[in-house]
C-alpha cells in the first residue's frame, strides 16, 4: 500500500540520516508525480520528516524547488508547484 511504501521511505532516511546534521532527498519531475500510488514527491517529503526531541513527532523537511529561468512560465511553474506541496501541508518558502 501506500502507507507502506512511504513508512519504507521514512525509515530508509532515518537510517541515512543518522549522525548527519544535513540529508539531501532529491525528488523527480513534478511534485505530483507518483500521485497515482499515493507517493507523490509532498507525500515522499512529508514522510521524510526529523523530529527535533520526540521521535514520534516528525516535522517535514524544507523543500527547495528548482525551476525554469525566465519570468512567465517560471513564475507559473513555480506557482502551480508550490500550491501542490502546500495543498499537502508542506512549506516551501
Amino acid at each position: 500500500t501506500s502507507e507502506q511504501l512511504l513508512e519504507k521511505v521514512s525509515r530508509a532516511v532515518d537510517d541515512i540520516g543518522k549522525g548527519k546534521d544535513v540529508v539531501i532527498i532529491d525528488g523527480v519531475g513534478y511534485p505530483s508525480v507518483g500521485s497515482i500510488t499515493g507517493t507523490d514527491n509532498a507525500s515522499v517529503a512529508i514522510a521524510s520528516g526529523y523530529s527535533l526531541i520526540n521521535p514520534l513527532e516528525k516535522r517535514p523537511p524544507g523543500v527547495l524547488i528548482v525551476g525554469k529561468r525566465g519570468v512567465g512560465d517560471a513564475v507559473d511553474s513555480y506557482n502551480l508547484n508550490a500550491s501542490y506541496f502546500r495543498s499537502k501541508a508542506n512549506s516551501v518558502p
